[in-house]
């Protein structure tokens, strides 16, 4: 970053775009010490306008100006089409263009985030900072929905750190293994709580489990306006959403009190992150069978994805919710979520195991779960 900002500070600056994104990193910059001489966007209504107390103007500007002495900043979405057109006018991404959404991503991200949620939202996340390294060099068992655990002794981990998600409150066992901690992530619990959150918020409270749940923000307005609210212990953490550029690398951090990474394809992989956040350096995992992977187009048209319990009548095949082409997209991407985060963990002397009985999740190593003990 410090050679971009000795670039910066050695070239005339110009920032192409002017939506809410530009205006974040602009106010950013600007904390900084960068300002661009002008904006440039490609909208008409933008153009002759000012912007940030500069002038915008059309693309056109841009072929008066000395190609080497120049460094535009490019803040909008359609990157691409704008790297184009200005490589017809001689500029060059290795020497004078720089995607700005990309490399100010966080603070970009962070800014979005206090626009739709304000001071509220940051002091959600605050909350979460206290159980960062709560549980350092503990081990913490991460309880899946899958069928195996049907299979399994769950009281061998009664005195265990536990993470359960989703729906394991149907388990028979719940009482006696009392999960320490919860997560959930699937959308549907807030957009259909009848059906998911009421049902597990009645049963923390019901059996008298002491449990941390924690939930995406995007689910508090549910959450609030639930009568269950003041008897459930639960706090909110937030997905990078933000993020406008996808991106299939490392990543290099995990922090509960900001925003965390977008690795979305499975609630799983949101309960590695919480057990990294608190420390945890042996990561095992139950009930992620994963079977699914495996499916071929036939069994993917009349499957659902399997769980220990019975199908709930939310639960429709596959084929319901995507293409068989869509299904496959998901899969590649989820298994390369994971192995970023199994990356993760190694860069910072943790290791992730596959205690499951059998299944396809083969990112991990397999441990046996009763060998543990």
């Amino acid at each position: 970053m410090q050679e971009l900002f000795t670039l910066m500070s050695k070239k005339k600056l110009v920032f192409w775009g002017t939506g809410l994104g530009s205006l974040i990193i602009s106010q950013h910059l600007a904390e900084l010490g960068f300002y661009p001489s002008y904006y440039v966007d490609n909208s008409r209504s933008r153009q002759q306008n000012l912007f940030q107390s500069k002038m915008v103007y059309n693309s056109e500007r841009l072929m008066d100006e000395d190609v080497t002495s120049i460094l535009v900043l490019v803040l909008a979405t359609d990157y691409v089409d704008i790297v184009k057109q200005l490589y017809l006018m001689g500029f060059r991404y290795t020497e004078n263009i720089i995607d700005g959404f990309h490399v100010f991503e966080e603070a970009l991200s962070f800014g979005l985030f206090i626009e739709e949620y304000g001071d509220f939202g940051l002091q959600c996340l605050l909350k979460n900072k206290p159980y960062q390294n709560k549980h350092n060099n503990q081990r913490c068992f991460i309880i899946g929905n899958g069928p195996s655990i049907n299979e399994q002794n769950l009281f061998l981990i009664k005195n265990e750190l536990k993470i359960a998600v989703n729906s394991f409150y149907l388990h028979p066992q719940l009482a006696q293994i009392q999960p320490e901690y919860w997560i959930i992530t699937d959308m549907l619990y807030w957009k259909k709580p009848a059906d998911l959150l009421e049902p597990l918020l009645n049963a923390l409270i019901n059996k008298r489990i002491n449990t941390k749940l924690f939930l995406p923000l995007e689910s508090f307005k549910i959450l609030e306006s639930r009568a269950q609210k003041g008897k459930v212990d639960y706090n909110y953490f937030k997905m990078n959403f933000y993020q406008l550029r996808e991106k299939n690398e490392n990543i290099n951090d995990v922090n509960f009190a900001k925003l965390i990474p977008k690795l979305e394809k499975n609630v799983i992989l949101s309960a590695i992150m919480l057990a990294l956040y608190f420390g945890c350096n042996e990561i095992y995992l139950l009930g992620c069978d994963h079977t699914w992977w495996s499916y071929k187009r036939k069994q993917y048209e009349k499957e659902i994805i399997p769980h220990f319990y019975s199908p709930m009548k939310i639960n429709k095949t596959l084929n319901n919710l995507y293409t068989y082409e869509e299904f496959i997209d998901n899969v590649n991407t989820y298994r390369k979520q994971c192995e970023i985060i199994k990356e993760y963990a190694k860069q910072n002397g943790k290791i992730i195991y596959n205690a499951t009985n059998g299944g396809c999740l083969d990112v991990f190593p397999k441990v046996k779960y009763e060998t543990l003990f």
